[in-house]
């Protein structure tokens, strides 16, 4: 008898469960994005501390964090796995564009919304209905980053060093070289280099030779600092571009000796924590309070894609996955820490762009462009 009422309890016990809705965000905690992935996971924790136990039309908001391993074939499973989730109502992620591709298209296919953060690349929303992009796109950064570099700091010769087989890479580089063409600067020579190289000293002899007045260089962290360090060493005396795949603090503590001597860099990024408004301030305190340093662009990102997707529910007459999608393509603004949104029938934000300078003490406010 007492087995047969433990099992009548049991059942009971789920049958009772309290509605839910779950939030599944893409991170890649371990592989080469780690960086990436690791800031992304503080901005979503920051926040759902504060929500924590949060209901929306009765039902609990639950948020559950994949790690994608920075892997194709692992955002692929994974996102396949949560369409069959019969309480997720989005996906937020993943940070890079190549598994943001992977990810959207089958989110797209399986009808389920997806945004991704800080994913760039044109293709991640291009003909999709239920992916969207909080941050900006490729072509929009780099044409803002020559048109920075043509009106801002009066350079008419500029060189390009991008990764091959970087969807992200490439297309910064095209849209950089076509704008800043365009603006009536000269592109005096452009190269590339491949994932996980370490030496340059090919690519920095030519530039040398080619004495080019900055070097536009669309890359992510790694190869990055290899290079500039090997710049340094080969005595390359010009001003280095990058997009937001330099904005990480391993940019600033691994070249700390570069900074100091007066190495100089400009970067693009949808987001400056030395932005006045009460919203940044207030969110910048709590990061320090709670991890000890300044937030990083995917921290805040992520952080305002979670906080857009409650903004979201909370307009909602009833949670579904088509009301969601539907509403957040008619978004008029949203405001968050990285500013303000809007998607108003479109799936690529209007935003702004921030310029940022690369010194010792860390990331220095340059200035703000702003687009039509």
């Amino acid at each position: 008898m007492r087995k047969i009422m433990t099992g009548l309890l049991a059942l009971v016990l789920v049958g009772c469960k309290a509605p839910r809705v779950n939030i599944y965000f893409l991170v890649s905690l371990t592989g080469p994005e780690a960086t990436y992935g690791k800031q992304a996971k503080e901005g979503i924790e920051l926040l759902y501390e504060k929500m924590k136990g949060k209901k929306i039309n009765g039902k609990e908001i639950n948020i559950i964090i994949k790690d994608v391993k920075s892997s194709v074939s692992e955002v692929k499973n994974i996102v396949e796995k949560i369409a069959s989730d019969k309480d997720a109502i989005c996906i937020i992620g993943p940070e890079i564009s190549k598994l943001a591709i992977v990810a959207g298209a089958v989110a797209d296919k399986k009808g389920i919304p997806l945004i991704t953060p800080t994913a760039t690349h044109p293709l991640v929303t291009e003909g999709k209905n239920y992916v969207f992009r909080l941050t900006y796109t490729d072509p929009l950064q780099g044409s803002y980053m020559a048109k920075f570099a043509i009106y801002n700091l009066k350079k008419k010769k500029a060189g390009i060093l991008f990764e091959a087989n970087n969807p992200y890479s490439e297309e910064l580089a095209r849209q950089f070289e076509a704008t800043f063409k365009n603006e009536g600067g000269e592109i005096v020579f452009s190269t590339f280099y491949l994932k996980d190289d370490t030496l340059f000293e090919a690519q920095i002899e030519s530039f040398k030779k080619y004495k080019p007045d900055i070097i536009f260089i669309p890359g992510y962290i790694k190869e990055i600092v290899y290079f500039l360090k090997e710049a340094d060493r080969k005595n390359l005396k010009t001003v280095f571009l990058g997009g937001d795949g330099w904005h990480s603090p391993e940019l600033i503590t691994s070249l700390k000796d570069l900074w100091r001597k007066g190495f100089e860099a400009y970067i693009t990024t949808p987001f400056s924590p030395q932005d006045t408004s009460s919203k940044v301030r207030k969110f910048v305190e709590e990061f320090k309070n709670k991890y000890g340093r300044i937030p990083e662009v995917a921290s805040a990102l992520y952080y305002d894609a979670f906080d857009m997707s409650l903004f979201i529910l909370e307009g909602l007459p009833k949670i579904e996955t088509k009301e969601f999608m539907k509403a957040l393509l008619k978004l008029k603004e949203f405001k968050g820490v990285t500013g303000k949104v809007s998607y108003d029938g479109k799936r690529d934000p209007k935003r702004d762009v921030f310029i940022l300078k690369p010194e010792e003490s860390g990331f220095k406010f340059v200035t703000k462009l702003h687009f039509k």
